[in-house]
């Protein structure tokens, strides 16, 4: 070997090692070189940090790829009741908590990310909900919201706090993951706007559930492309996507619990 062909072998072996040192293997040495009691706090401060700092670049990540290939949520229920002591008529669009979870879990899940409610009944009957969400790696992010008991459309007391709490679950969910809804029209588009069509990331995604659904359960295709009106999956709409993606997702979870059976 050359002299030359030996100062390389030393510098790559050199950064190999650098590579390999991380937070925990410092504390081992310092361990084995008899670090006293204080320094060693310092260090396993310094190893919580480093590991807090990369969940939570692996949170951001993840949620930014969420974010590009979740489907668009529609606002597809309308309330009509009629207002007290006769008052006039209230009527609205709203999206539904089934809708929304129906629709973003799965695109959380495959991005390793998770979601939960805590619910507390305050002082003076308010409600607080809490939307939290999960990394796989550990890092999480909390978003809290309160309101007092929806009384509208003549509910009980255990109806009003039921309505409220999937209220507040509702808009902490979508302030929590960056989401918003769209209007439906009756024909199952966006109002007031041209209902794009699929993009290339969500085909691709449908056509893999279906490979999924189709080794699990069957798939029967022309069953699907009549329910859409479409001769062909690149003739979806988002929209269209927004629902197929869910009823596929329904289907392997019912092939899932006839399996557990």
């Amino acid at each position: 070997m050359t002299d030359k062909q030996e100062v390389a072998t030393t510098e790559e072996r050199s950064v190999a090692a650098q590579d390999k040192i991380t937070p925990l293997s410092i504390i081992v040495s310092a361990v084995e070189r008899g670090m006293d009691a204080a320094q060693l706090h310092a260090l396993m401060d310094f190893q919580d940090r480093m590991d807090a700092k990369e969940a939570k670049k692996s949170y951001l990540h993840a949620m930014a790829e969420f974010k590009k290939n979740c489907p668009e949520i529609y606002k597809n229920k309308r309330v009509s009741y009629e207002g007290k002591n006769g008052g006039k008529p209230t009527e609205y669009m709203h999206e539904t908590l089934d809708h929304i979870v129906n629709v973003a879990a799965p695109v959380m899940a495959e991005n390793g990310l998770s979601h939960t409610w805590e619910t507390d009944q305050l002082d003076g009957g308010m409600i607080q909900v809490t939307c939290v969400i999960t990394h796989s790696d550990g890092h999480s992010t909390r978003t809290t919201l309160q309101s007092g008991r929806d009384d509208s459309g003549g509910k009980n007391n255990i109806q009003a706090l039921g309505s409220a709490v999937k209220y507040l679950q509702r808009y902490t969910f979508l302030s929590a993951t960056g989401l918003a809804s769209r209007e439906e029209d009756d024909d199952g588009r966006a109002t007031g706007s041209v209902d794009p069509e699929i993009s290339a990331a969500h085909h691709k995604m449908l056509l893999e559930k279906i490979e999924e659904v189709k080794s699990a359960v069957g798939f029967d295709e022309e069953s699907f492309f009549k329910a859409f009106k479409i001769d062909d999956y690149d003739q979806l709409t988002e929209f269209q996507f927004s629902r197929a993606l869910p009823a596929l997702n329904k289907k392997l979870a019912g092939a899932d619990k006839g399996q557990a059976a």
